[in-house]
């Protein structure tokens, strides 16, 4: 029998499910605890060009438990114009059924059943995605994995996320 491990709003999921998450956040905001590990609902992933130009990767969701629906935001953003800037986000869950993205910003930006792709080359200094997020039936728990990448100044950079 597998070992089961308690969540702080009342669910249970089994122990094994909870091993080997990485949890080490660059910045946490608030969010609910499963087991000892905090649930995220905000993160940011930084790193710089040669020059020391930042590029960043910024994720925010609505906790989304039991097969629920929340809203989701990401970025990939600079402060000075890039050749090209993207966004590139990815969906998963843990529990049992599959993620649905809906209600997407720019329906286009699809590059598979869980991962959305938004590009912009045309000096803008920033690549956004919004929509709903839903788990699937028996989902604990709905995250997304961002990366901001960019051409700029001659160098390729990718910062990177996950909550």
């Amino acid at each position: 029998m597998a070992a089961i491990a308690a969540l702080s709003f009342g669910i249970l999921a089994p122990a094994a499910a909870l091993e080997n998450q990485d949890v080490a956040p660059t910045e946490v905001s608030q969010g609910a605890t499963l087991a000892s590990h905090e649930i995220q609902t905000s993160n940011s992933g930084t790193t710089r060009f040669d020059n020391g130009q930042p590029i960043t990767a910024n994720a925010w969701i609505q906790t989304i438990s039991k097969g629920g629906c929340g809203s989701f935001s990401t970025s990939a953003v600079m402060n000075v114009s890039p050749v090209w800037i993207r966004n590139t986000t990815s969906f998963y869950q843990i529990g049992l059924g599959s993620v649905s993205i809906k209600g997407v910003s720019i329906e286009s930006s699809r590059a598979g059943g869980n991962t959305l792709v938004w590009t912009n080359n045309n000096g803008a200094k920033g690549s956004y995605l919004s929509g709903t997020a839903c788990g699937g039936w028996g989902a604990l728990y709905v995250g997304m994995d961002v990366s901001a990448s960019a051409l700029y100044n001659g160098n390729f950079r990718t910062a990177s996320t996950r909550i």
